[in-house]
Parts: structure tokens; sequence; C-alpha cells
């Protein structure tokens, strides 16, 4: 080769080019190894140094390639961790809604079994109360209160169970339970389920609820009539006669 010229070669070359000028220039590890320069011609070092600057602007572009390839999963993760926290915060405002609701259907529950208690024992009928665990759906589980009926002999008639809160048209639902029969109760608000109708031309703002039930006529709770599909609120003679009828036991 002329002077003046640049070769590859597997020669390793110094860290700092020298010219004819005696002048030292930075140059990059990665082209030592390769490129040998003419120590006789400043060109050469201008060449090398060129070349070294082409190279760290390549590095710097794959690096900022890079780093935009690192964007939409960082993105995804952070996308995640948000969704992570949304879900987490939504899942604890669930827990407490039905927690609430399981509060309140065991209230509910309560304060009928204390009905019952004091219709029974009005006609020497025995009380034995006791708990039961319930394990529904998207609800903690929780302790609901239950009772036993029996007569003085130790003859256990009926039992009421609570079977939840979590009852599809209905606030809660207990059970009346004996030898030849049993008998739902449900606990309703209001006008109890109803349904939209639309009557003429009436817009689609405004619609009307019919109830589904006759004789739902505010909270309460009620047992439904089968044949007629008609609730009736339940109150001391209607227990009495639904008592009789899962036991069969003839009051005196």
């Amino acid at each position: 080769m002329g002077s003046g010229a640049h070769r590859i070669d597997n020669s390793f070359k110094p860290l700092v080019v020298t010219g004819a000028s005696s002048s030292t220039t930075p140059f990059p590890a990665v082209l030592a190894q390769y490129i040998h320069v003419d120590d006789a011609n400043p060109r050469s070092a201008e060449a090398a140094v060129s070349i070294g600057a082409s190279l760290r602007n390549r590095n710097r572009s794959n690096r900022a390639k890079s780093r935009l390839r690192k964007v939409p999963a960082l993105l995804t993760l952070i996308s995640g961790l948000n969704s992570d926290k949304n879900g987490k915060k939504m899942n604890e405002q669930s827990i407490e809604q039905h927690a609430g609701k399981a509060k309140l259907y065991v209230d509910r529950v309560r304060e009928l079994l204390t009905q019952v208690r004091g219709w029974c024992e009005e006609r020497q009928l025995n009380i034995w109360s006791d708990s039961t665990e319930l394990n529904e759906e998207l609800m903690p589980k929780y302790s609901a209160p239950k009772l036993a009926i029996s007569t003085n002999d130790g003859l256990t008639i009926a039992r009421i169970v609570p079977m939840g809160a979590a009852i599809i048209g209905a606030q809660g639902r207990v059970d009346l339970i004996g030898q030849f029969s049993r008998h739902a109760f449900l606990y309703h608000v209001g006008m109890g389920p109803t349904v939209a109708v639309t009557v003429g031309t009436m817009r689609a703002g405004d619609p009307l609820r019919k109830p589904i039930l006759s004789g739902v006529d505010g909270d309460g709770w009620y047992w439904i009539e089968a044949s007629v599909r008609r609730a009736k609120q339940v109150e001391e003679e209607l227990f009495i006669e639904l008592l009789t009828d899962v036991s069969d036991y003839e009051f005196r």
C-alpha cells in the first residue's frame, strides 16, 4: 500500500493514534484491533477518528432504538400495575359491600327469630338457639342464627334455618323445616321484585315498574302462596298454620 493509506489487518493498535505533527488523538478501542494507521501521514489518523465518530453515532442510534423498543413493554408494565391497583381497590369495595349485605341479612333473620320465639313460648313450646355458617358466592363466610322448636317432652317438631342473603328476586331467605314439609320465607323490600313494562306510546326513558308478586306491601318476611303467586307477610297466625303443616303437631 502507498503512503497515507490505511489497511485492515489483525494487528493491535494502542488507544492513542500519533500523527506526523506528534499530536495525540483519542482512538476507539473497538477500532484499534482492526485498523493499522500509518504514523507518517496525519490523514491516516483523521480517517480513523472519522470512522470512530461514525461508530459512536451508530452506537448512540442503536441505544436510542433499544430504549424505544423498551417503551411499549414499560407502558404495558405500568398499565398492568395500575390495573392491579384498581382491581384490588374494586375487590376491596366489593368485599365491604357484600359484608354489609350479610350483616343486614343476619339482623333481619334475628328479628324474625325473636318474633317466632315469642309466638312459640306462648304455646308452651321450647326454643333452642344455635348458629350456622354460610358460604355464599362472592361473599365472605359468615354466621347466622337458627333455632329448633320442640315440645315439653323433647320432641323436635321443626327448625328454622337461614339459607342466605344472595337470593334471586329477594333480599334473603330462611326455611321452616319439619318432618313432613318445608316452607320458604323470603325477605322483600318495597313492592318486592318488579319488571319494566311499556304502555302505549310511553317514552323509553319513562319505564313503568310492575310488581311480579301481589301482596307485597312494605319491607318484611313473606311466604309465597304458590298456586296463585300471592305473597303473605309472615305474622303469628300464618306462622302457626305453616308450623302445623310441616310438623303435623296439634296445638291445644
